[in-house]
């Protein structure tokens, strides 16, 4: 294959221990390169990694793993990069009955020809015109651009929420457990209040039988 046809980087350093199993999901997962959601039932491989000490774990969709290894040309590729080193190494020459291409199942060149497609419709410099598009190209290009800036900010949203179940976890607490803790405590001293009054309204009370008891 051409260098064309091995775009993707090779790790610089290798982990420590490194197991890799297909598995089929027990829950949601997100794959580490397209960030699709991986659901119960569907098949991903699982990677298990010691480096530096510390222990990691990543998921991969089926189609992700497919395109990774075509592509990889047995020198192994950087989890999480898949995506970025094609847009940057591949796309601007890619051809879609082009040689590097021989060898995928026609689902993986779909969804290369789309991505491709999508990347292409945010560079002017790769449009078949110069910046006089269509309708129906202009139409496209922005419709491709808001779903960039959707996928980025449901990454976004995915980061804080892994960020605060993180913190949750950590602390052993959440928001509604404290929440419920103050008014717990709110009713407590309400009830503390309440029974004070009446133990001394029922003193009160007995003072005063006492004193009509002795007259």
């Amino acid at each position: 294959m051409s260098a064309m046809c091995c775009p993707l980087s090779s790790p610089d350093e290798h982990a420590d221990l490194y197991e890799s199993a297909i598995r089929t999901a027990r829950k949601a997962h997100v794959c580490e390169e397209c960030r699709k959601v991986i659901a119960p039932g569907e098949r991903y491989e699982n990677v298990e990694m010691l480096y530096d000490g510390e222990w990691s774990s990543n998921h991969t969709c089926m189609m992700c793993v497919e395109i990774r290894d075509h592509f990889s040309c047995g020198e192994g590729a950087c989890i999480g990069l898949l995506w970025s080193d094609l847009r940057e190494n591949f796309f601007p020459d890619m051809k879609a009955g082009g040689p590097c291409m021989e060898g995928l199942s026609p689902a993986a060149k779909a969804e290369l020809c789309a991505r491709r497609l999508e990347w292409v419709l945010g560079h002017d410099e790769y449009l078949p015109c110069d910046r006089a598009l269509p309708p129906a190209w202009e139409a496209a290009r922005q419709e491709a651009l808001a779903k960039e800036r959707e996928a980025e900010q449901q990454a976004a949203a995915r980061e804080a929420k892994a960020r605060w179940e993180q913190y949750q976890r950590i602390t052993g607490r959440t928001t509604a457990e404290e929440r419920r803790e103050r008014e717990k405590s709110s009713r407590e001293r309400y009830e503390d209040r309440m029974a004070e009054k009446k133990a001394n309204s029922e003193q009160v009370f007995a003072d005063q039988k006492d004193d009509s008891t002795h007259e």
